[in-house]
């Protein structure tokens, strides 16, 4: 019975499941990995950090493939070590036009679908934990995401073009949830 439960735990980390691996394996780098603010200073060291675990898990280590593995991060960790979390506590969004107009400063530059993530995590929390709590392609998670795509035109600039798909969508509203909120209260909650 013993070695059915430890061939199950190393299973779930195997580079079968890269998420399951990078997030077993990598411990504190994978978790500083997935606050990094996208394009900053810290990313190159923070990747570094993690990249051996990331190569010996078969994840991506650049681009598009590496911003859906941090997505899918932080959705696993939302589905199990934060499912209990009660974020129904946390203060509702009180999102003034000027804290909107400073977001939108601090994210230019950004990839749109990560600024538009941290727009809409600052509108409704309640409404993306929902979303990234859903599993990829569920009806679930075509019902939340469609209960915040209304929040998405005031979340880009006016006469700008948005070409982020609705996946594109739900990973920059994932790493948004998880740099800007749930890496800031594992005092409150540890992982």
């Amino acid at each position: 019975m013993m070695a059915l439960i430890l061939s199950s735990m190393a299973l779930a980390a195997s580079p079968a499941d890269p998420v399951a691996c990078v997030l077993a394996r990598g411990g504190d780098a994978a978790r500083a990995l997935m606050k990094v603010v996208p394009g900053s200073s810290e990313l190159s060291p923070a990747l570094d950090r993690v990249r051996p675990v990331l190569t010996a898990c078969g994840a991506a280590t650049d681009g598009a493939g590496l911003d859906v593995l941090v997505a899918d991060m932080a959705s696993h960790l939302l589905r199990t070590d934060y499912a209990k979390y009660p974020f129904r506590a946390l203060p509702a969004a009180s999102l003034t036009q000027v804290k909107a107009e400073g977001l939108r400063r601090e994210t230019a530059g950004w990839p749109a679908a990560d600024a538009i993530g941290r727009c809409v995590v600052a509108r409704d929390l309640q409404g993306a934990v929902k979303l990234v709590r859903s599993r990829k392609g569920t009806r679930s998670e075509g019902k939340a995401l469609d209960a915040l795509l209304p929040l998405v035109p005031a979340c880009v600039d006016a006469g700008a073009s948005l070409t982020a798909s609705r996946a594109d969508l739900r990973d920059g509203i994932a790493r948004a949830l998880y740099r800007d909120v749930v890496s800031k209260i594992p005092d409150l909650w540890p992982a």
